[in-house]
């Protein structure tokens, strides 16, 4: 099960075995990328500069850390090499999504609180 399947169709089984399989699923996702950027010899997915699979792929490496598994990566320097590369980039920076409010959408969207909707927007 991929981990966006875990994310959005088990939401209501949060618990000790969602999160078993939801973390199984997420860390799957970097033993998958490391070898295409082995294979690649290249800083990014879509070769030597920044490209569309990349920013597809990002949101995804981004929330590693708030989903409590950023360890992850320890073993995949390419990967660890891209992530790097991605937090340099203009458009990355600009859209970051502050960790406390991403955990904090998370917990009311959880709850199914309709505050979750635009929880962290600014005006």
């Amino acid at each position: 099960m991929l981990p966006e399947d875990l994310l959005f169709n088990g939401v209501k089984q949060v618990g000790e075995d969602f999160d078993k399989r939801f973390h199984h699923g997420y860390v799957g996702i970097p033993r998958l990328c490391q070898p295409i950027l082995d294979y690649q010899n290249s800083t990014f997915f879509g070769g030597d500069c920044i490209s569309m699979i990349d920013y597809l792929l990002w949101p995804w490496f981004e929330r590693l850390d708030v989903y409590g598994i950023s360890d992850c990566v320890n073993h995949t320097p390419a990967l660890q090499l891209w992530i790097a590369a991605m937090k340099q980039d203009p458009t990355v920076c600009s859209l970051l999504i502050d960790k406390t409010i991403f955990q904090c959408f998370l917990n009311l969207y959880f709850q199914n609180n309709p505050a979750a909707f635009d929880f962290g927007l600014c005006c």
